[in-house]
């Protein structure tokens, strides 16, 4: 297995923008190598920057291209009017971007995807993410803002996750303040990565594992978790959906489930690349601002990824899958009422660190 070869004859910026007629979505390529709180930066080599939008990646919808819009319309009225093209667009791009279309605030935003038909909101149960309830949404991310969030697959992790993942835009980042969009295609990195890492962990899976601290006021809590204080809600939730756990005597809970790493689409059949291995990892907190000051076991940590037999994954596999996923990325800025709707099997999200203000919100639909 030659990843060495494999990360030297990338070449991290064939991507380009080059069929969007519109200049909305272009910007400055930011850096990535080096970036402070951003893991497997400093680790050479590794993308020097992210790479500028590519046609129709993300697939871009004017509000000013849609006859039936205008500003006294009704978020309803938005989605009745982009709605058969939503559906049939969504999977074969895997991103959208709604653009200066009348939607405004939380409330705005829930009643624009509702009408999209076919979906469900979901819950966020069991899930990783540092966010917090909004009315029927929720905050995108409450990490700290020096903080890049790696690109991942919405709630791979779990036996349960999204079809599809949207984010409102309430408040933009400033101009060069950061904050940019990341999204990255998971079928254009299954064509990237080394074939051997890909068939060591169709063979294996990957074993996510999780520790949670109890009532931890400085991060993430079990009860932050599982929206609850009650250990037997967490006891069934385990039972449920097929997870090992272990109560700690500090209070904190320790648990593991193996998951695939590789699925089939569930309406292409396609073979793509659907997992949290890299952004589970422990050496993922190493670079987080609250984490990073402990010398934790990496169980110890509230995350960490292994092979589905519970063996350590290399750190040169870790970094070769940061690598490509970061290598086909693309990025942007969004605006104030910007939707942003991603294929969840298809397209990875992510954001880079920011100054200043910076406000998305987030649904869940099955």
């Amino acid at each position: 297995m030659m990843l060495l070869l494999y990360l030297l004859a990338r070449n991290s910026n064939q991507f380009v923008r080059r069929g969007l007629s519109s200049a909305a979505l272009a910007s400055e390529c930011p850096k990535l190598a080096g970036r402070p709180n951003l893991p497997g930066s400093t680790i050479s080599p590794f993308p020097q920057f992210l790479n500028n939008v590519r046609e129709n990646f993300p697939f871009l919808v004017s509000a000013t291209d849609v006859p039936q819009v205008n500003e006294a319309s009704s978020p309803r009225d938005c989605a009745n009017a982009v709605k058969e093209q939503f559906h049939k667009n969504i999977t074969q791009f895997g991103a959208i971007l709604y653009r200066d279309f009348p939607i405004d605030g939380a409330d705005g935003f829930a009643e624009f995807y509702n009408g999209l038909g076919e979906f469900e909101s979901m819950g966020y149960v069991g899930g990783a993410a540092v966010r917090k309830q909004v009315g029927k949404v929720y905050t995108a991310s409450d990490e700290p803002p020096e903080f890049c969030i790696e690109l991942h697959n919405e709630m791979a992790y779990l036996p349960y996750w999204p079809t599809l993942i949207l984010f409102y835009c309430h408040v933009p980042p400033g101009q060069g303040c950061g904050g940019e969009s990341g999204i990255s295609d998971v079928r254009e990195q299954l064509k990237r990565l080394d074939p051997d890492v890909v068939e060591k962990f169709e063979k294996l899976g990957v074993q996510y594992y999780y520790h949670w601290r109890n009532k931890n006021p400085d991060y993430k809590s079990w009860q932050d978790v599982f929206w609850t204080e009650d250990r037997e809600d967490v006891d069934k939730y385990m039972a449920k959906n097929g997870f090992v756990h272990t109560w700690n005597d500090d209070g904190s809970i320790s648990y593991y489930i193996n998951r695939p790493a590789v699925i089939n689409h569930p309406k292409t059949g396609e073979k793509i690349w659907f997992n949290h291995i890299h952004k589970k990892h422990a050496s993922s907190w190493l670079m987080h601002p609250y984490w990073q000051q402990f010398n934790l076991d990496g169980k110890l940590y509230p995350t960490h990824t292994l092979y589905g037999d519970g063996t350590e994954i290399e750190d040169e596999v870790i970094q070769h899958i940061r690598n490509v996923a970061w290598e086909v990325a693309v990025g942007f800025q969004m605006q104030r009422r910007d939707v942003l709707i991603l294929e969840n099997h298809i397209v990875q999200h992510s954001r880079l660190s920011f100054t200043g203000e910076r406000k998305l919100l987030a649904a869940l639909l099955k």
